[in-house]
């Protein structure tokens, strides 16, 4: 199977990440990455647009999106020109890395998927995946600079 392509994250959207991931703590944060996937192109995370966290329970280490929600970030999407290409969620105190919950329901096929890991501190890590329907596979990440 060929190397997954790296994931071109803006500085904007990185900007949205943290201030999503930092806002939210201790709870986790998540949202959808807006941008555009389409070969030979690499993809490219251009916004990182934060959704109200509506899981059952407890929100520090569960999440869950609300389906009118994303269907209006997909409207919000088309109307600034760009697609709906992943999901994003954070890991208060934990890895950048997907845990049990996340390889049990959190996996969307043909879609990218960022994990924001957030300490008390507030400093961060962010790690990169793909999900098939084999599970997560860690995927290069590219951040832009200014």
């Amino acid at each position: 199977m060929p190397p997954e392509p790296a994931l071109h994250l803006s500085v904007q959207a990185r900007a949205e990440l943290l201030a999503a991931a930092r806002a939210r703590w201790p709870y986790e944060a998540c949202g959808v990455l807006l941008g555009e996937d389409a070969a030979p192109s690499p993809p490219r995370v251009a916004a990182a647009l934060a959704l109200d966290n509506v899981a059952a329970g407890h929100r520090g280490t569960a999440f869950a999106l609300e389906p009118a929600d994303l269907q209006r970030a997909g409207a919000q999407a088309r109307a600034r020109g760009l697609e709906l290409i992943g999901f994003f969620h954070s890991h208060p105190g934990g890895r950048a890395w997907p845990s049990a919950k996340d390889e049990a329901a959190a996996c969307w096929p043909g879609y990218h998927h960022l994990i924001v890991a957030i300490d008390a501190a507030g400093t961060v890590d962010i790690g990169a995946f793909a999900c098939t329907e084999a599970g997560w596979r860690a995927h290069p990440l590219r951040e832009e600079s200014a």
